[in-house]
């Protein structure tokens, strides 16, 4: 019998979409809560599609081909910032950098911040601020998107349904 739910949250664990389960074959069992196609803005204010999933531990920025750009652990984040548009979002990460984002529906972003909230809360025991922030202050400008010369992605091993079921046990 699969889980459906992860018991320490509460969140659904979903599966891959099928019709992104070739290029993103090496995550069929992960403990997966999100997976959803956005934008990430650059720093030239661009948008670029990106898929954005988000396990029980981590937030994966992924190319539509499947290659990871981006792997931080949740309980990295410092804060969320919202805006008046619904769909846009930004991930603030001190310890890297911060990833703006833009949902192509209001209801993504709000699920976004719920299983970010749920999963931060397993992690740290406390709450990930939301900030609601004004107008032109939203700009990528006021935020550190810019990749550090020297970092260096480094992906997370995954947990899979089985490792969680056998951790529950």
């Amino acid at each position: 019998h699969t889980l459906d739910v992860d018991p320490r949250t509460k969140l659904k664990i979903i599966s891959v979409p099928a019709d992104k389960r070739v290029s993103f074959a090496d995550l069929q069992d992960v403990v997966l809560h999100i997976f959803f196609d956005c934008y990430k803005t650059t720093t030239s204010d661009q948008h670029v599609d990106r898929v954005l999933i988000i396990t029980d531990q981590t937030i994966l920025l992924c190319s539509k081909d499947g290659s990871c750009s981006r792997c931080v652990m949740v309980d990295r984040v410092g804060s969320l910032s919202v805006t008046s548009d619904k769909r846009a979002l930004a991930i603030q990460v001190p310890t890297e950098y911060d990833i703006l984002l833009k949902f192509l529906h209001p209801s993504d972003r709000d699920r976004v911040i719920t299983v970010l909230r749920a999963v931060y809360r397993r992690m740290t025991h406390a709450r990930l601020p939301v900030e609601n922030v004004k107008g032109r202050k939203f700009e990528p400008s006021n935020f550190k998107i810019k990749k550090p010369a020297k970092f260096q992605l480094s992906l997370i091993p995954q947990r899979t349904r089985d490792q969680l079921r056998q951790a529950l046990e």
